[in-house]
């Protein structure tokens, strides 16, 4: 089960908890995967970064760190809605995001997802992104060749599969009962 999410977006947030928090432990033991991909919103400026941040997170810390940030940046989303962070830099966001990672992931080198979040030295390049853009960007085209506009949206299989974000779990066991053993 994929789901395109976005932190930036309160209905994520909402369809993340119900899959995470219900429908996930619900299918403990049964052949159903959550997948989380990244569907960057560009009508939220600040999008991008908190992307980046999870995938910094991921690349530092793992899977399971992954899980536990994204979980917390969901649980601080209303920190990093538009009204919030209008006047904070990148560089402010990513000191923010990695301070974050470092108090909900236990073990993790913060100062190595700030790192990844910096600006790379590339010589001869003035936009050369943070050292989890190339990931960002992959996420990105992958969801625009799939043809996933908004989030959140989910897909079963790799096809689009109509859900809510206000699905409760009675709803989503009727439409996912038939798909998994």
């Amino acid at each position: 089960l994929g789901a395109w999410l976005d932190y930036s977006c309160p209905f994520s947030k909402k369809a993340f908890r119900t899959l995470v928090d219900q429908v996930v432990p619900h299918y403990a033991g049964k052949e159903l995967r959550l997948l989380f991909q990244h569907q960057v919103q560009p009508w939220h400026p600040q999008s991008p970064v908190l992307h980046e941040a999870a995938l910094a997170v991921a690349q530092v810390g793992g899977n399971e760190a992954f899980w536990s940030f994204s979980s917390a940046l969901f649980d601080a989303a209303e920190d990093f809605y538009d009204v919030e962070v209008y006047g904070k830099s990148r560089r402010d966001l990513a000191a923010e995001l990695a301070a974050l990672a470092g108090k909900s992931c236990p073990g993790i080198d913060a100062a190595a997802v700030a790192g990844l979040l910096e600006l790379q030295k590339l010589r001869g390049t003035k936009n050369p992104g943070s050292g989890v853009i190339n990931d960002l960007k992959l996420y990105v085209k992958y969801g625009r060749m799939q043809g996933i506009h908004v989030s959140p949206t989910t897909t079963l299989n790799g096809l689009v599969f109509d859900t809510s974000s206000s699905w409760t779990l009675a709803q989503w066991t009727e439409a996912l009962d038939p798909y998994v053993l």
